[in-house]
């Protein structure tokens, strides 16, 4: 990893006394290759079959979900742990949530947000920075994790409420706050002074006091200065959406996943009865 500059999170949580992989592992540069490189796959899949194959897509899927949980799980642990770094864990769901906007513009069969996709994924999003259990059966030790939608809504609101805790070094502006609970809402994450349901089924002392006691002020800022944080510009993209094509009748009859169009007669209709016999040649 490239020394990152002075007063910069990165360098903060190192001179904290950081693992450099970890703290080299949540740059945002790499969450978005990693991320990207998982769009762009499940963005092949669905051009290349999107009718018959997306088992092969749910599986991919489940892998971007990973990494995500991933991701979030060790910016979580490093800013809890050091008490600092906000910023850079706050790029790093910042870029899971855009991530998962690009998704929702590929034309799946079964999209990212549908109870078809990922219905069985369970993993534990692990707070002490160590590598996802996938075998743990205690909900109140890690966060057990199945969708987008639970880990964003858990992790916002935990990163928030650390960051506005007074006693943090260096003490986070109310300025850059508002910049992140705009973020947290334009992603539809909203009551970010709250806690979530998972966050309330976790034993005492998996969150630190930090973030009850940041949850205050923070309050404060979501209420009472909402007029504030409203006003502030977007920061989230519009991305372009996929153009759907079912490779069963459509595209490049080379990649057609059915070859209805070897027994089209004359007027380009199916002829059904030559169709059926080639199924028993």
């Amino acid at each position: 990893m490239k020394s990152p500059g002075k007063n910069t999170p990165a360098r903060r949580l190192l001179d904290a006394g950081a693992d450099r992989d970890l703290v080299a592992k949540i740059r945002a540069a790499h969450v978005r290759a990693v991320l990207k490189q998982h769009v762009k796959t499940c963005g092949q899949l669905v051009d290349a079959d999107w009718h018959d194959g997306y088992e092969e897509q749910d599986e991919e899927l489940t892998r971007w979900l990973l990494s995500c949980i991933d991701f979030v799980g060790v910016a979580l642990h490093l800013v809890l742990t050091y008490r600092c770094g906000f910023k850079l864990a706050h790029d790093v769901v910042k870029i899971v949530a855009d991530s998962f906007d690009q998704l929702t513009r590929i034309p799946f069969r079964c999209g990212p947000d549908s109870p078809w996709v990922n219905n069985s994924f369970e993993a534990e999003l692990r707070l002490d920075g160590l590598d996802l259990d996938m075998d743990s059966e205690d909900d109140t030790t890690n966060v057990t994790i199945t969708s987008y939608e639970e880990l964003v809504k858990f992790a916002w609101p935990v990163l928030l409420g650390a960051a506005a805790d007074t006693s943090a070094t260096p003490r986070v502006r109310d300025t850059v706050l508002l910049r992140m609970i705009k973020d947290a809402c334009d992603f539809e994450v909203e009551d970010v002074h709250k806690p979530s349901q998972r966050e309330t089924r976790l034993k005492a002392g998996i969150i630190p006091d930090a973030v009850r006691n940041g949850r205050d002020r923070l309050k404060s800022l979501v209420v009472d200065r909402k007029p504030a944080w409203s006003r502030l510009k977007t920061a989230k993209k519009n991305h372009l959406y996929q153009m759907p094509i079912d490779r069963r009748y459509d595209g490049t009859p080379g990649r057609r996943t059915r070859n209805y169009h070897l027994f089209q007669n004359e007027d380009g209709e199916l002829d059904v009865e030559a169709y059926a016999r080639s199924l028993f040649w």
